[in-house]
């Protein structure tokens, strides 16, 4: 059967060529992904069909509105070979069964278009096209959801192609494996204008405006995470070390400071130890609670705090925070200080927890949860010329973590140093000394 005369850029007949079995494209917007890929699947199911095989491709678009546009390709292309067939007067096409979002050719080959939602996928088996994978909210899920189908056979393939979208999806991950199994392309606006496409890029940028972040994920095919996050994730991993969070691994005997964060229904509360050895803060443990009642909460601070060792623990006296921190505060006198969270004390605490990471003066677990909270909290500029750190608020809290470590880096840099008539600093390094 002879395909109809399309007619597609370098970088589109790259993809339309490659015989991987999984592909990962970062490309920018409005380089025709949509449109390539519904090509591909659609030759793919009629080549098959010619050959008397089927094949299945479920093509999992961001969202219905997608979906439907997806779909609507689909349909188009087939309408295209359906009239170059009928010109060489082959009627093969009369069989072809076209629905809303499903096609179904003569030999039983089949092209699902689909939102994404795990539920609409289970059960679905076949080749998989995530269609701006990076946007869908859910993609961990669909990723774990789907990918069983491909695993049980050689044959089946998965195709990724997107514009990025930050580090917190499961793009993120694909693109950066290092095992070598995913086929990789980026794309930016200015590679895809040198190999044909026919846009004005000064107009473009024109049209962003001053959205110099908006340029540089969409066009740019940055991961703006890094460009706009406090932290970023190389600062985080450089402080990493698999004996932080055990305390029977890492040195023992040095004084220890904590940072409390308080939440109740919709934020986690959490507790964070450090452990001083020299001039090193290591992470004693984290202690999650998750709507966890204020009595509950107390007992267990009370706990950590009757701890011979611990020296000092700064707490978030803001809104709910405020009975525990007055609580604690008179029965622990000395030992703890109350912190109300305002633009100059996050401001400070921030920054001198960046101080830290930077010098690695922190050791903090390996642990996907912390460091998604840690890279969570951005510097954003306000109209007043200062600057405001914050997180999007989610499921798994509101850079709770993040807070508890500033608040125990704080209660270290700022308490009173003092550990059985010994000042911190020597109290560490004799350890250090000890140790080695």
């Amino acid at each position: 059967m002879v395909a109809p005369a399309f007619q597609f850029r370098p970088y589109q007949l790259r993809y339309l060529s490659n015989p991987a079995r999984f592909i990962a494209l970062m490309w920018c917007r409005q380089t025709g992904k949509d449109t390539v890929a519904a090509y591909r699947v659609t030759t793919d199911c009629i080549e098959h069909d010619v050959r008397g095989e089927s094949t299945t491709w479920i093509i999992i678009a961001a969202s219905l509105r997608q979906a439907k546009e997806t779909a609507r390709k689909v349909r188009r292309f087939i309408r295209a070979y359906e009239i170059a067939a009928k010109a060489l007067g082959v009627e093969y096409f009369e069989d072809v069964k076209l629905n809303s979002f499903e096609f179904e050719f003569p030999n039983g080959s089949r092209i699902i278009t689909v939102p994404a939602n795990p539920d609409t996928i289970a059960g679905l088996t076949g080749n998989v096209l995530f269609s701006e994978f990076a946007l869908c909210k859910n993609s961990y899920e669909m990723f774990s959801t789907i990918y069983p189908t491909i695993a049980s056979s050689d044959e089946f393939k998965m195709h990724v192609i997107t514009t990025p979208r930050g580090k917190k999806n499961k793009f993120w991950d694909i693109w950066s494996d290092t095992s070598g199994a995913w086929a990789k392309e980026k794309l930016t606006i200015f590679d895809a204008v040198a190999q044909g496409l026919k846009i004005d890029i000064d107009e473009l940028r024109a049209g962003m405006g001053s959205d110099e972040e908006g340029w540089r994920q969409e066009f740019m095919c940055e991961f703006l995470d890094e460009v706009s996050a406090f932290l970023t994730h190389e600062l985080i991993a450089s402080c990493e070390d698999p004996l932080a969070g055990n305390p029977d691994k890492i040195i023992v005997g040095g004084p220890i400071y904590v940072g409390v964060d308080i939440g109740r229904r919709h934020d986690l509360t959490v507790f964070w130890e450090l452990e001083i050895a020299g001039d090193v803060g290591w992470t004693r443990s984290v202690t999650r609670l998750r709507n966890t009642p204020f009595r509950a909460q107390e007992e267990l601070l009370r706990t950590i705090l009757r701890h011979p060792r611990v020296v000092r623990c700064s707490i978030d006296e803001t809104g709910i925070g405020m009975q525990l921190a007055e609580n604690m505060k008179a029965d622990f006198p000395g030992r703890v200080e109350p912190v109300t969270f305002n633009v100059n004390t996050k401001s400070a605490m921030a920054e001198g927890l960046k101080t830290d990471f930077e010098d690695r003066a922190l050791r903090i677990p390996i642990d996907g949860d912390i460091r998604t909270s840690l890279h969570s909290v951005k510097r954003v500029a306000t109209t007043g010329g200062n600057f405001r750190y914050d997180a999007e608020r989610d499921e798994a809290g509101h850079a709770d973590e993040f807070w508890a470590l500033a608040l125990a880096r704080d209660a270290w840099k700022g308490g009173k140093g003092m550990v059985k008539g010994l000042p911190v600093g020597l109290w560490g390094r004799a350890l250090a000394s000890s140790a080695a």
